[in-house]
């Protein structure tokens, strides 16, 4: 009788352990960069780069690996980014590390699983 009271409290700590480990896995995915990891992360090919900046200052300058310009200010920002494929790996930048920060929150309020901004923005990417 008191080994299944005692399997019980094993499963439910087993499932405790599982869940809480996903949830801190999870959280390592949404996360800023410094130019050097982020330049590795673009480097393995792994990701799609994203813009958030408007096309002003995207035609200023960008990234030559940018996949995607979705103006953070743009009319339907969520929306279109609520259509992205939400399993794919994904890095964003803006020009000083608050919109990206800003999409990131979004990013994983949508469900997406995994995205990176650059930390301090395109600011320091080119300089």
């Amino acid at each position: 009788m008191t080994t299944k009271p005692l399997s019980v409290l094993v499963l439910l700590v087993s499932f405790f352990i599982i869940g809480y480990l996903g949830y801190m896995n999870k959280e390592k995915n949404f996360s800023s960069l410094n130019v050097s990891s982020f330049k590795e992360k673009i480097e393995s090919g792994k990701f799609v780069l994203i813009d958030v900046r408007t096309m002003t200052e995207s035609i200023e300058g960008s990234i030559p690996e940018t996949m995607l310009l979705l103006d953070f200010y743009g009319e339907n920002f969520e929306k279109k980014l609520n259509k992205l494929d939400k399993k794919r790996k994904y890095l964003i930048y803006c020009r000083s590390g608050n919109r990206s920060g800003q999409t990131l929150s979004i990013m994983q309020e949508l469900g997406f699983e995994t995205a990176y901004d650059l930390a301090n923005g395109f600011n320091v990417w080119d300089s």
